[in-house]
């Protein structure tokens, strides 16, 4: 629901030619020595000490191969590069327009050949057919978020690989089901549709991925959602104070108030509730790593995981998840998830995952030195996949 909003235009700092010049050379050689491998000051290793966090194990591997990639969301990559070029990793980078942020996918060098990438602009994605643009876009925000997609071929085992895909969403449920429906397109259009994809990032939309109805609590969120914002319609006042402009987690609480948006009309061409679930309904459905690994496990100990502190449906999914992967001042709560969608001719086995922070060590709020750099903490997952005679369905 949007806010009373201002017409007072605020005053920003712009930044000269020259200026906006010298920045980008300067980020540019960053770049290059980055990728170069020469970083500007020596690495000292043990700096970025944190909490030590155990492997689960799950299960033991049966046949055929396993798979070895790292997926993030970063901002550092001066930092970063040398760090995975020294463990052996190669990467592919990509960024939405004018975002000094993007999403990293890393995978050993010594087992993967990078042959295509793609990168999916949500913001000029479709949704519907129609006539008029904005029916068929059915777009909130103008938010220059990306999906990061790569298909990564083997190199020990002739014509078998995997399709990974990244992604940072922030709350907008319509581009969760664009980067599912664009990694398994991708995966086709190369003629690779027995190879496994990975999907990765933080997600608000995850009843409807996993193929859950969606509660009436739910839809009503995503009701009061249904705003367009003045990136999409000019004509919308800017609220005064508003956050930052492409909604990045910043300003005032996102949950409380969506400023600089007016509520939207049937023009503008919004999903609907049901809408959504139509939409969601014509994508495979994806299985959570944590939540089909910690589920299998007999004894949890004292691990705490979702359904520990939030009452889910015997027959939901979702309660193995982390009890939390973001801990800030305005989010402490689960948005971080890796997904897996299944070729038709084999089934992932989960074999472990990393083992989730406690509450505890997240008491005093992300970002913390010691514990994670980022407001999010970082998952991993071991998978292997075995062939199976017929499909099967999710668990």
């Amino acid at each position: 629901m949007a806010s009373t909003a201002s017409s007072i235009p605020s005053k920003r700092y712009q930044p000269t030619s020259e200026q906006m010049a010298l920045s980008e050379a300067r980020k540019a050689k960053r770049l290059k020595n980055a990728e170069a491998g020469a970083p500007p000051q020596q690495i000292d290793m043990g700096a970025g000490k944190i909490i030590e966090r155990s492997w689960i194990p799950i299960s033991s591997p049966k046949e055929d191969q396993g798979h070895d990639q790292r997926i993030k969301e970063v901002d550092r990559l001066e930092k970063l590069l040398p760090v995975l070029k020294e463990a052996g990793y190669a990467h592919h980078y990509a960024a939405g327009p004018k975002k000094q942020h993007g999403c990293l996918i890393a995978f050993k060098e010594q087992l993967y050949t990078l042959q295509l990438s793609k990168t999916v602009l949500y913001d000029d994605q479709e949704v519907r057919s129609g006539i008029e643009e904005n029916l068929r876009l059915g777009k909130s925000f103008h938010t220059k978020n990306i999906g990061n997609l790569v298909s990564l071929q083997s190199k020990s085992t002739e014509n078998e690989g995997v399709i990974v895909a990244t992604t940072h969403l922030f709350w907008h449920p319509r581009q969760a089901g664009i980067l599912v429906r664009e990694t398994t397109q991708f995966r086709a259009e190369l003629n690779v549709e027995h190879w496994p994809c990975i999907v990765s990032g933080d997600d608000a939309a995850y009843s409807l991925l996993v193929g859950d109805t969606l509660l009436p609590e739910q839809e009503q969120r995503l009701l009061t959602s249904h705003v367009v914002h003045m990136s999409v319609d000019p004509t919308v006042p800017r609220t005064v104070k508003a956050p930052k402009e492409d909604g990045e987690e910043a300003g005032t609480d996102p949950d409380k108030v969506i400023t600089s948006a007016r509520a939207a009309t049937p023009t503008d061409g919004l999903l609907s509730p049901s809408e959504l679930v139509d939409f969601f309904a014509r994508i495979p459905r994806v299985r959570s790593a944590y939540d089909v690994g910690l589920g299998s496990v007999k004894d949890l100990g004292d691990l705490q995981t979702y359904g520990g502190r939030v009452a889910l449906g015997p027959s939901r999914r979702g309660k193995f998840e982390p009890e939390y992967t973001s801990y800030t001042h305005y989010w402490k709560t689960v948005l971080d998830y890796i997904f897996v969608i299944d070729p038709v001719d084999r089934r992932s086995n989960v074999i472990a995952v990393l083992a989730p922070h406690k509450a505890a060590d997240l008491i005093l709020g992300l970002p913390q030195s010691g514990v994670s750099s980022s407001d999010h903490v970082s998952l991993a997952a071991e998978l292997h996949w075995s062939k199976v005679q017929t499909s099967t369905t999710e668990p």
